[in-house]
């Protein structure tokens, strides 16, 4: 792949162009879906670390001037491999023998619980002022359906335009958060 295209594929991320994103799609979820499946893994799971790595680099590089030297595809692609193991990582750590307690909170976790109740409440605004279809769209990814019924529940195309619709709707939910002045005092804050 050409410096070019390696420099197309990521600006297409940052700026939301639909036809790099589903080039992007097309090139690289291939790989990542062949990863995660060979390692305890369904298509759903590779679809969630995909879309939310694309979330986070498209968040991370947005305000930065970066030219890709090298294969933007790889970059991408080790990501996902690197969001996956940790996620398998974070599985094995669940304890599953929880006793049923009410909670006791000290001054500092009362602080975490309040501020997590700041961040639910914010999201919650947020989501609200997103359109209606981005509204529909999220509940059921959230819901964790698979792309194949988000379609076929919203009349879509294919799975990439779901997938990309997914992709501007959490990325307008992003940018709604992080503009919010409620964003900066809770990061200010951690």
């Amino acid at each position: 792949m050409s410096v070019e295209n390696n420099n197309y594929l990521f600006n297409s991320l940052i700026n939301g162009n639909s036809k790099g994103i589903l080039q992007i799609y097309k090139v690289v979820f291939p790989k990542v879906y062949s990863f995660v499946a060979k390692n305890s893994g369904q298509k759903e799971d590779a679809e969630d670390i995909f879309q939310k790595t694309l979330m986070q680099l498209a968040t991370r590089f947005k305000d930065k001037k970066i030219a890709f030297s090298s294969s933007f595809e790889a970059y991408l692609f080790t990501a996902c491999k690197n969001q996956w193991r940790k996620k398998l990582n974070s599985e094995k750590k669940w304890v599953t023998n929880v006793v049923s307690e009410e909670p006791i909170y000290d001054n500092e976790e009362l602080e975490v619980h309040l501020e997590t109740e700041e961040k639910w409440k914010l999201y919650k605004e947020m989501f609200e002022q997103l359109s209606a279809n981005c509204k529909e769209v999220l509940k059921l990814f959230y819901q964790k359906l698979p792309y194949a019924a988000i379609c076929q529940e919203l009349g879509y195309a294919s799975e990439p335009v779901a997938r990309q619709r997914v992709f501007k709707c959490r990325s307008k939910l992003s940018s709604l958060i992080k503009k919010d002045i409620r964003y900066k005092q809770i990061k200010a804050s951690q």
